[in-house]
């Protein structure tokens, strides 16, 4: 306690509980103590030093009576275990520091995982939109009443519809492995197949055309092809062609010349619809030249085939067939409309009144104008 001597300690100290004792209440729980238990060992208590200083120490100490049971004396022996306490409350704050990096570290963890969770939730509906519209496009473009066919680079036959196969009398296993020359006549060969490269690298600003074609059995047709450039991710380009067989219209524009002073309002009219369905082809074909993303792609082939579809509708006179495919282009739109929605916002949460409105929008300037 930093006193020389015991007499020292004794003169110095009147009362024990204030100027030896930090905490006064603990001498008191030490003589509770000790009347109880007669014997303690090990009793902790902080004390003052000489020079104010706290210190910590350890108490062994146990009663002396005399004859007659009369408390004479405590006498005790005191270990300073400064150091020790000071360990332990290192040690406690180190652990307490340990379970407060555990507990921020532990609601690092949770906010990373909840963010990696919701990642995965948006890719996981970024694919199935994916998914969809990769299986509606499949779909329509398997059952579309026009020809529909994809070229690679070179030329080669990537993919071909039924009714593409229908026109020239093949099936499409036949066309696989094949160029498009397959189909047309050999003295059209070498001027085709130039124009498909100057197509492919976007030198050519051609995007509808006539071409002279022959079925498997040699029958000579003509076809309307409406041209696009598709883009691939991987930077591959392909050609779409959507074909239209018009050989009974060009039959009909043939024998109408022969006969024009008869027939004259008849090819007039045939040749309103004619020009109207190529100025129809070539818009639609600028739709497709432009797209980069897959699913955008997907969604604008959509609209391009229907329109083609609604085209050859309006030709064959079905105005029912007409209508039912201008609801599904609207559909289609809408649905465009969205992606373009989401892609813009990078897949953030959008107003639900922004998004009918924009949809709506979309839909509308879809409508066919008014001639009424």
């Amino acid at each position: 306690l930093g006193y020389k001597t015991a007499e020292e300690l004794i003169d110095s100290l009147t009362d024990l509980s204030q100027q030896l004792y930090a905490d006064p209440v603990r001498r008191q729980t030490l003589l509770d103590t000790i009347q109880n238990d007669q014997v303690v060992s090990g009793f902790e208590a902080e004390m003052y030093r000489k020079d104010g200083q706290k210190i910590w120490v350890a108490i062994d100490a146990r009663p002396v009576y005399d004859e007659q049971d009369t408390l004479l004396y405590i006498e005790g022996l005191f270990q300073d275990i400064t150091k020790r306490k000071e360990a332990e409350a290192a040690f406690q704050e180190h652990q307490r520091q340990l379970e407060e990096q555990v507990e921020e570290r532990t609601a690092e963890l949770l906010v990373a995982v909840k963010e990696r969770e919701y990642e995965l939730e948006e890719r996981k509906l970024v694919e199935k939109a994916l998914r969809d519209s990769e299986q509606l496009i499949s779909a329509i473009f398997d059952t579309a009443q026009v020809g529909l066919a994809v070229f690679d680079e070179e030329g080669y036959f990537v993919r071909v519809n039924r009714a593409y196969c229908d026109i020239y009398g093949r099936k499409a296993d036949e066309f696989m492995g094949q160029t498009f020359t397959l189909v047309l006549p050999p003295t059209a060969h070498e001027p085709a197949s130039k124009l498909h490269k100057e197509f492919i690298a976007g030198e050519s600003p051609i995007t509808s055309s006539e071409w002279r074609v022959q079925r498997k059995d040699g029958t000579r047709l003509t076809v309307n092809v409406a041209h696009s450039l598709l883009v691939a991710d991987d930077g591959r380009r392909y050609r779409i062609g959507a074909f239209l067989d018009i050989t009974q219209t060009v039959q009909a524009e043939q024998e109408l010349r022969a006969s024009e002073a008869s027939y004259r309002e008849l090819a007039l009219q045939n040749a309103k619809l004619y020009e109207e369905m190529r100025r129809n082809a070539e818009t639609k074909a600028i739709l497709l030249q432009e797209v980069n993303h897959r699913v955008k792609n997907n969604l604008a082939a959509i609209i391009r085939l229907l329109s083609v579809q609604q085209t050859y509708a309006r030709q064959r006179g079905s105005e029912t067939g007409s209508l039912f495919i201008q609801d599904m282009i609207q559909r289609v739109q809408g649905l465009a409309t969205v992606h373009r929605l989401l892609s813009d916002s990078q897949w953030s949460p959008i107003a639900l009144d922004h998004l009918v409105s924009q949809v709506i929008e979309s839909v509308l300037q879809m409508l066919p104008a008014d001639t009424s």
